[in-house]
């Protein structure tokens, strides 16, 4: 027997973006190390630093998953910190163009994958098909 539910009838948009959100907690816990073992950037990768960055990565981690399960409201939150993560990242970005070549490349792709994972998230098939788990949840 197949099943009706919308959550079970995910696009390709949604699988991609959970895919790439996932793959992009990986990647920022790879510039992390980097950071900690290449010279001059210690302090970037201090006790502060991976304990909010831990923190971080939960919450993430928590909004894909509830995005996996059709919940509109963490689609909007991870909007809300991508914004936010953005406006940080201007900041911060003359530091990391000042690194080394390894980091300055995950850095971008980080930046980029993030970009499309939010690309994919607000797609009108995603936008949709959140509309039909939420329509059938409250029916």
């Amino acid at each position: 027997m197949i099943p009706t539910d919308p959550v079970f009838h995910k696009p390709q948009s949604i699988v991609a973006a959970k895919n790439i959100l996932f793959s992009t907690i990986f990647l920022a816990l790879l510039i992390l190390i980097v950071c900690k073992i290449t010279s001059g950037f210690g302090k970037l990768a201090d006790v502060k630093v991976w304990t909010s960055a831990i923190i971080t990565f939960i919450i993430i981690w928590f909004l894909t998953r509830q995005i996996g399960l059709g919940r509109k409201w963490a689609r909007i939150l991870l909007l809300v910190f991508f914004l936010a993560g953005t406006v940080s990242t201007i900041f911060t970005f003359m530091q990391i163009l000042k690194a080394n070549l390894l980091i300055e490349i995950l850095f971008i792709m980080l930046i980029l994958l993030q970009v499309l994972a939010m690309i994919f998230l607000f797609t009108q098939k995603s936008t949709q098909w959140f509309n039909s788990v939420q329509s059938a949840g409250s029916a």
